[in-house]
């Protein structure tokens, strides 16, 4: 009795390297597989060491544990899966490392668990023992270009049957497998894991024995209806596929062995198989050729024991056929073995199928077509981007071709297109353009207009046209590519899914994002329907979404499924594949958009390297990947300098190498201009962007789509110099050219009217400039998801016009709009939440709603001890700005509410240090001073000073300020504090002396109080001294005629008074009084000379009585 094995947890071993238990159990739970687990590197790597299983290894490593992963690469690279997990998103990084398989990177676990599952499931499928396949109206549809592995195994069977069991086919097949060494079982044994890998290396030298035995299986011995019965064993997921696929068909990967007898013995799994076979009365064994099609007829579950019930059926032998047929169609002269080698090439394996057409060359050149062996051999090379090598291949095939009696210049477009092919993908598109003409006019003469290969030219052609962003005329070819594949094939197909996937991203590229999805479900049905789960062309489509995900800033997405669409290419491709490269370029591009700038730039220059190591350097590959580096420079690091070196470099490749390339040499231009714009070099930038301008519209019409980029640009190194005029003339020529080419409600329109609504703003036309930021607002919303940027910066300059307007109440409701979008799309985004309730705090604040205004600041204060954002301080500035906005307007009793507040959160979430709070403490003691609350107001500049002296003691300003204010503070409070005044009055004199303040309005106020405190005190001399020195110091700053001057004069002769000094009182009051009388001294009032003239006479009384 055979068993077959094929159970769950014996394909794959899963490791998981993390520290904590809580959630490797989570991990483990979801999973619903067993797990290895490990809680430090060091063990990991004994377990690895020492695992000689060659069953795949799926290892998930914990974000702690990457650096340990990355330090010894030469071990982890032996697993076959790498999955790493960030448990907290903010920690999440994107990791690359050439030599290892990096699978996924996640920060969520249902996704990691996903991811995990996927690699799981594939592997499962790919060892497992059977192939199920759904027919799906095979017979009806056009089959020609599906693959699978259904009809792998069938094409294989004819291949072998095609081939000649001769004497090479019996040398190869002796060399390989010596009698001595080998027997059936195990020569059938090497088969099957061959079958089950697709290895057609090992299964070519096989056909010598394969054919033997299917020879045999085929005698002519009684052909007999009977029932043949075999025990297996089966995995739940393959049981469950069984009862799936009821009604539909299987192969079995190998050579199927029963018995006419039930098994007697006890079996988890039976089948009960209905056939016809040749069969000989002697045999105890039935064997099934490894093209044996069955139809699972019914699942039944007896018991603890499954009866499957099967029948052999025809339908795998028709669908081949009609595989075959419909090939022919379009390629007549192909034999099964060309035939077999395309077919392994519409299944991604080029380097078996290059192999493959190799060894059909070496062993079978006198009978084989070798032009199209030598053009397939090119294929492979070319989808392995070595293009130079496929280029001597396809030579080489065009010249079989042309030399042969008679000239197959039919045949000989298909090369011409491959050579077309390669010269699109150097960047050579005038080259490209003239090949594929040439291939096109071929096709012309040999074939009617509506036959697929006239498409396939029309499509190619396509291609040229959006490299050369000739979109109209792109989506122009392939409309009519389409109308023919529509015809002729009547059904799905994959030329018309291709078809529609460059239809997808010709949409892209000209922003019409929403009929791009429109046909996206259309087109993964059909790939889903005719391709196998890893292909280059499904990765294509996941591409093209990709574009879309990342215009509507839904950038984890996009991230999640270049990650995957980078996974798969590693699967399909060689690693040294460009294709990599530029896979990882967009990861890059990605990454700056998510604001991870330097990563961006760290992968973008391993990505350079990769590229300078696969290409030539001066190839159109380097100065795109120069382009990224220069935009993760400009956007991220802001090294404008760098940025500028980076893109001048790939202008130079540009200009010498690929002088055609209008649209990528004026991109170029432009990202300088825009450097040179973020430099402050407008006059500079302005000339670039002429430059790139002028390219342009050499190469299109004037009112071209074309021009709009670099005209935008010239327009904002306008609006950026305040030539407002002439900015807006260039924008309203973008708007008529747009209007032109689009809808009026295209999103790029919407762009124009932002550009413009924003230069009326600035030049103070609101109302228009609100109407066409209102008209953008509504195009934006219809085509973008609600919290994309361009929405949100749209409505924050409408805002900002509404404040400019004190339209406060509409500037609010704008806010609030924001808000509630914050909340509803990004609700872990605490800092932009925080941000939008303290402009509607200000907008409130305005309004004079003070209540409701520090409402919305607390609100904005919750999030902060809530969630702890990086940045917090934009409350706080708003309370103290807006407390001395209040200060301004000496509404002292609601200041005081935003000062103390302001203070109270400085001392909450900062130390003492922080540079402001004393400035803050400050204003909390000058509003309680102005509201003659003296206890609370020295208690506050006390503080304040003490903070200064302690943790600013070089900060002679603000000690000098707060010394000041609490001395007149004291001063004011009464007769008890006008000791302490004078000590803190002093000692601002004594710091002013030694730090040479020249403040001397600040001095002069200091030395007037203590005047007045002393003459308060009846110290007079001490007054009379400070009197003195004030008139000293307004002598050297003042006129003689300034009025302070007399002010001063007419204080110290008051202090002569109060000392009885009286000739000397009169002296100065009448040096007053001539100050006051000058014609100069304009400022002086009549109340002023009247009251020195009584002074003057009622001393002049007092002398007259001595």
């Amino acid at each position: 009795m055979m068993e077959h094995f094929s159970l769950n947890d014996a394909n794959a071993i899963v490791i998981c390297l993390c520290s904590n238990d809580e959630e490797i159990d989570n991990f483990r739970q979801q999973l619903n597989h067993s797990v290895i687990s490990y809680k430090n590197a060091d063990s990991c790597i004994e377990f690895i060491q020492s695992n000689e299983s060659k069953t795949k290894t799926l290892l998930i490593v914990f974000h702690e544990f990457i650096s340990e992963i990355l330090s010894n690469i030469a071990i982890f690279k032996q697993m076959d899966y790498l999955f790493i997990y960030y448990s907290t998103p903010n920690d999440y990084k994107y990791v690359y490392h050439e030599e290892l398989n990096i699978t996924s990177i996640c920060d969520q676990l249902g996704q990691l668990c996903s991811s995990v599952k996927e690699e799981l499931d594939s592997i499962d499928e790919h060892n497992s023992n059977w192939i199920f396949y759904d027919p799906k109206q095979a017979m009806e549809r056009d089959l020609s270009k599906n693959a699978n592995d259904f009809l792998w195994v069938h094409l294989f069977h004819e291949l072998i049957c095609y081939l000649p069991r001769d004497d090479l086919a019996k040398r190869q097949f002796t060399e390989r497998f010596s009698s001595e060494n080998s027997n059936d079982s195990m020569i059938r044994k090497v088969f099957e894991d061959a079958l089950r890998e697709q290895n057609i290396d090992e299964l070519y030298q096989l056909r010598y024995f394969l054919a033997g035995l299917i020879e045999d299986i085929n005698a002519q011995h009684e052909q007999l209806p009977c029932l043949v019965y075999q025990s297996i064993k089966l995995s739940p997921k393959e049981l469950t596929k069984f009862c799936e696929y009821q009604g539909k068909l299987l192969l079995y990967k190998g050579f199927l062995s029963g018995k006419e007898n039930s098994p007697q013995e006890y079996a988890d799994v039976i089948l009960k198989i209905e056939c016809n076979v040749n069969h000989s009365r002697e045999q105890e064994d039935i064997l099934f050729d490894f093209n044996t099609t069955f139809r699972i007829e019914h699942v039944q579950q007896v018991d603890q024991q499954c009866l499957i019930r099967l029948k052999t059926v025809n339908d795998g032998l028709l669908i081949t056929q009609k595989y075959i047929q419909d090939t022919h169609r379009q390629w007549n002269d192909w034999n099964i073995s060309i035939l077999f080698g395309k077919f392994l090439f519409d299944m991604c394996q080029w380097d078996r199928s290059q192999n493959y057409f190799q060894q059909l060359k070496d062993d079978y050149s006198s009978c084989e077509d070798l032009a199209w062996i030598e053009q397939s051999i090119g294929q492979t090379l070319y989808w392995r981007c070595q293009w130079e090598e496929a280029r001597i291949h396809f030579d080489q095939a065009y010249d079989r071709m042309m030399n042969s009696d008679p000239p197959r210049i039919k045949d000989s477009a298909m090369v011409l297109h491959d050579i077309a092919e390669i010269f699109r993908l150097q960047g050579k598109l005038d080259d490209s353009y003239e090949f594929h003409e040439r291939a096109l006019e071929i096709r012309k003469k040999f074939y009617p207009a509506e036959h697929p290969l006239m498409a396939d030219s029309f499509e190619y052609i396509s291609f040229v046209h959006r490299r050369w962003n000739n979109n109209d005329q792109a989506l122009n070819f392939l409309e009519q590519a389409l109308a023919i594949r529509e015809k002729y094939y009547q059904h799905l197909h994959f030329d018309i899914a291709r078809n529609l996937y460059h239809i997808h991203g010709s949409l892209i590229d000209q922003n019409e994002h929403n009929r791009a999805l429109s046909i996206q479900e259309r087109i993964t049905s059909i790939y889903a329907d005719s391709l196998p789960p890893v292909h280059w062309q499904i990765v294509e489509i996941m591409l093209s979404m990709s574009h879309i995900l990342y215009f509507k800033e839904n950038y984890q997405e996009c991230l999640n499924l270049l990650s995957k669409v980078l996974t798969m290419r590693r699967k399909i491709y060689r690693l040294d594949n460009i294709l990599i490269a530029q896979a990882l370029l967009l990861i890059a591009t990605v990454r700056t958009s998510q604001k991870k700038h330097d990563e961006c730039l760290e992968l973008s220059q391993q990505v350079l390297v990769k590229l300078k190591r696969l290409v030539p350097s001066n190839t159109i590959d380097i100065a795109i990947g120069l382009s990224v580096v220069g935009n993760a420079y400009l956007n991220g690091t802001a090294n404008y300098d760098k940025a500028y070196e980076c893109y001048q470099d790939a202008l130079k490749i540009l200009e010498e190498f690929y002088p055609s390339q209008t649209s990528d040499i004026s991109n170029i231009l432009q990202s300088i201009g825009i450097t040179l714009i973020r430099k402050g070099e407008y006059d500079n930038a302005h000339d670039t962007l002429n430059r790139s301008l002028k390219l342009l519209e050499d190469r299109y019409s004037s009112d071209g789509v074309e021009l709009v980029s670099a005209l935008t640009k010239i327009g904002h190194v306008l609006f950026n110099q305040d030539r407002l005029d002439e900015a807006l003339s260039v924008y309203q020529r973008v708007l008529t050219i747009q209007l032109k080419a689009y809808s009026s409600d295209h999103i790029l329109v919407s762009n124009t009217y932002i550009n413009i609504g924003n230069l009326l703003k600035k030049k103070k036309n609101y109302d228009e400039a609100l109407e066409l930021l209102q008209k953008a607002l509504t195009i934006q919303e219809r085509h973008l998801p609600p919290d994309h940027s361009r929405i949100i910066y749209t409505i924050k300059i409408c805002i900002d016009i509404f404040n400019n307007q004190n339209r406060y109440d509409e500037a609010f409701e704008y806010q609030h709009r924001l808000l509630i979008i914050r909340q509803t799309y990004r609700p872990s985004a605490n800092e932009e939440i925080m941000f939008t309730y303290n402009q509607m705090g200000d907008i409130r604040f305005k309004q004079g709603k003070y209540d409701e205004s520090m409402s919305l600041y607390d609100k904005s204060l919750q999030i902060y001890e809530e969630f702890r954002p990086t940045k917090y301080s934009s409350t706080l500035n708003c309370l103290m700005k807006n407390g001395n906005l209040l200060i301004d307007q000496n509404n002292y009793q609601d200041a005081v509410k935003y000062c103390c507040r302001s203070v109270e959160i400085a001392r909450k979430y900062y130390s003492d240090t922080y540079e402001s709070l004393p400035l803050g403490i400050m204003n909390v003691g000058l509003c309680y001073r102005s509201q003659r609350q003296f206890s609370e107001a020295i208690e506050a500049y006390s503080e304040a000073l003490d903070l200064l002296k302690n943790y600013q003691p070089n900060n002679y300003e603000d000690i000098l300020r707060c010394l000041y204010d609490l001395g007149l503070t004291l001063y004011r409070s009464g007769p008890k504090n006008y000791r302490r005044a004078i000590e803190v009055l002093q000692e601002y004199l004594i710091i002013t002396q030694s730090s040479c303040s020249s403040d001397y309005s600040s001095l002069l106020d200091v030395l007037s109080d203590l005047r007045k405190i002393h003459q308060l005190r009846r110290e007079y001399t001490l007054a009379l001294q400070y009197g003195i020195l004030c008139y000293s110091i307004q002598e050297k700053i003042r006129s003689p005629t300034h009025i302070e001057i007399g002010k001063s004069l007419a204080n110290i002769g008051l202090c002569y008074e109060e000392l009885f000094q009286f000739r000397m009182a009169l002296e100065y009051y009448q040096r007053a009084l001539n100050v006051y009388e000058d014609e100069e001294c304009s400022s002086v009032s009549p109340t002023d000379i009247f009251d020195i003239e009584l002074k003057i006479d009622r001393i002049l009384t007092i002398l007259a009585q001595i």
